[in-house]
Formats: structure tokens, C-alpha cells, sequence
């Protein structure tokens, strides 16, 4: 019987486990690698609002049904911020979790700018391209509802705030908090300060790696997921 751990990817806010599908390979031999579509994402029905409490159900939902009794988390983007609330609620699930391109530091101001580009017929007139590919990644409940629904879940995420340093105190397991250097949407800042709250937290800088994780070097990613857990198991 393998003995090869199970690592599950977490895609970002309108993103869906396709954007994987470069990646996924490249971790098989070391792991069983695993993704799912979060509620209302890619080929996901889901017609109701989206939360943070909603996505960990997901992730929970999806160990259960592949029988899965802990793994790894990487989380990319938002799915970095569902992999923290998940092993939150129930950290007997996760070993360690390895996060990129998180935003941490919401404020109703700062909500109020991620949420202004959330708008599908700006979305459509400004940036086509992005949008006929919205349209195609998710044909579940459909992109602009999608759209709608990120949007208000931001607004909610700045209400309340940014995570608590008690919480960030209580995690016991490794994580490394990851931020691209060409990163226009996270800072450094916040990604460092709550890899500093965690007490076996790390904090990394990926050179010439951008937000967009379609523009992300799959192969550097791979490695450095790789090194992560290898550096735990020693």
C-alpha cells in the first residue's frame, strides 16, 4: 500500500480546480494530490450566498467522501485564507498548509477596493478576455453570479475584519506563508506579519512570481511545495 501523503489545492476567488491541471502532475510522485471546485465555482450548482464557514464545509465534505483523515493544505489566493478558518475548526484534519498570494489584512476600505473590480459588465467591457474565460471556467451557477456573490462575500471579510492574533497564536502545525515579488494585490507586509502571529509560521518571498496564478511557474511552484513538506518530514 502507498504510503504517499495527501496534499489538496485550493483555488482562489473566481478561480476552480482546472487552474491545477498543470500542476497536479508534477506532485503526483510524491503525493496524492487532490482539488475540488469550492460552492458556486467551476462546474459547482451552488445558488446561495458564499462565507468562509461554506468553504470549510467544502473542504471537510470533500476528505469525507475520499476518505481522507488528514493531509496537507495548500491554499492559493482566497483558498489560502479557507485553509487557515478550516484547520481552525478542526485541526486534527491538517498536517501543515503552505498558502500563496493570500490577501490577510481586510478592511471595510480595503474590501471596498477588491470589490470595486467586481463588477460583470465593467468586467465584460474592460477586460473581454477575462471575462469570456469567467465564462467558460464556470459553467455551474454561472459567472456573474459568481461575481456578485465574491463580491459580497469581500464586503463581509472587511466587516470583519482581519484575523485575530489569538487565533493566528493557536495554530500548532507548520505554515509557510508565500507572496510572489511581483505581487500587486498582497503586500509583503501583511503576508510577513501573520506568518510571524503563527508560532511554527515561515514567511517567503517567490522571485519574479506574480499574483495571477495562470502566470505562475508551475514547475518552481511544485518545488517549493515539495521542499516544504520534505523540510517537515526530516
Amino acid at each position: 500500500m502507498s504510503m504517499k501523503p495527501h496534499l489538496l489545492l485550493l483555488h482562489g476567488a473566481l478561480g476552480s480546480k482546472s487552474q491545477f491541471d498543470a500542476l497536479i502532475p508534477l506532485l503526483n510522485t510524491q503525493y496524492h494530490t487532490h482539488s475540488f471546485d469550492f460552492s458556486g465555482h467551476g462546474a459547482d450548482c451552488y445558488d446561495n450566498e458564499l462565507s468562509m464557514e461554506l468553504f470549510c464545509e467544502d473542504i471537510l465534505r470533500y476528505m469525507e467522501k475520499n476518505q481522507i483523515s488528514e493531509c496537507t493544505l495548500f491554499g492559493y489566493s482566497m483558498g489560502g485564507y479557507a485553509a487557515l478558518n478550516f484547520v481552525g475548526k478542526h485541526p486534527e484534519r491538517v498536517n501543515r498548509i503552505m498558502t500563496l498570494g493570500t490577501k490577510w489584512a481586510w478592511s471595510p476600505d480595503a474590501a471596498a477596493r477588491e470589490a470595486a473590480m467586481l463588477d460583470p459588465e465593467i468586467m465584460m467591457a474592460k477586460v473581454p478576455a477575462f471575462a469570456e474565460m469567467l465564462d467558460k471556467r464556470h459553467n455551474g451557477q454561472g459567472w456573474k453570479k459568481l461575481v456578485y456573490r465574491t463580491r459580497e462575500l469581500m464586503h463581509r471579510l472587511g466587516e470583519s475584519g482581519e484575523y485575530d492574533p489569538g487565533f493566528l497564536h493557536s495554530i500548532q502545525i507548520p505554515v509557510l506563508i508565500c507572496v510572489g515579488s511581483l505581487d500587486k494585490m498582497v503586500s509583503l507586509e501583511e503576508s510577513d506579519y501573520v506568518s510571524k502571529q503563527i508560532p511554527n509560521g515561515n514567511f517567503k518571498i517567490l522571485d519574479s512570481t506574480p499574483h495571477p496564478l495562470e502566470k505562475v511557474d508551475m514547475h518552481i511552484l511544485a518545488e517549493e511545495i515539495k521542499a516544504f513538506s520534505n523540510f517537515y518530514n526530516k
